[in-house]
């Protein structure tokens, strides 16, 4: 599951995309016999196939996260899906982070925010309009400038009560050790248990 957020978000890519994803749409820098650190995930069914390429790919070159979602998916056999469940399973587990960090629901976050999400912290970190384009299988440069318009500028960080946004703080801290003992194997467990969270702050 985590995996699959990961991948979508840094890939800005759909969920459901990931979701029929299996281990043969993926490349990893193992399967080209090669050492940079980028996977690509082919979408055979892509939003866009009426008006582009009936298959297209992602590319995930993210180093927070690059080797975490390799040790995940290598081990994956070809026809495995990349998240054994449904659609129904990723949202329920979702919905359940969300409250146990304490995110209220009236911000009606989704899994479909990973995509939005992903556009715009690629924006904020510089990513050229041109590579947003490609990253985001775009044809029209006024639809992705219209979106980041209406997006750039919004968060609901600061929103969120002052508990919740400490949470927020501390797993942010807390990802990239997560992520490497996840990448070695079972030591992820003791690692994510050492996590304490502010209780949920007021209702949803």
């Amino acid at each position: 599951w985590v995996a699959v957020l990961l991948g979508c978000f840094y890939s800005i890519a759909r969920v459901g995309e990931f979701l029929q994803a299996r281990r043969s749409d993926v490349l990893l820098p193992r399967d080209l016999l090669s050492e940079e650190k980028v996977i690509f995930v082919q979408v055979r069914s892509p939003k866009s196939r009426r008006r582009g390429p009936t298959v297209q790919y992602v590319t995930i070159d993210a180093p927070c996260c690059f080797d975490f979602l390799c040790s995940v998916w290598e081990k994956l056999q070809a026809d495995e899906f990349l998240y054994n469940g449904s659609a129904g399973a990723f949202r329920t587990r979702w919905d359940a982070a969300l409250a146990r960090i304490g995110i209220p629901k009236c911000h009606r976050l989704t899994p479909g925010s990973l995509r939005a999400g992903g556009a715009v912290a690629a924006h904020r970190r510089g990513k050229q309009i041109s590579e947003l384009l490609w990253a985001m299988r775009l044809q029209q440069q006024k639809t992705l400038a219209f979106y980041l318009q209406e997006t750039t500028a919004f968060s609901v960080l600061p929103a969120l009560p002052e508990a919740v946004r400490t949470n927020v703080q501390l797993l942010k801290a807390a990802m990239p050790a997560f992520l490497e003992h996840s990448s070695r194997g079972p030591a992820a467990r003791s690692c994510a248990k050492g996590l304490r969270l502010s209780p949920a702050a007021g209702p949803g």
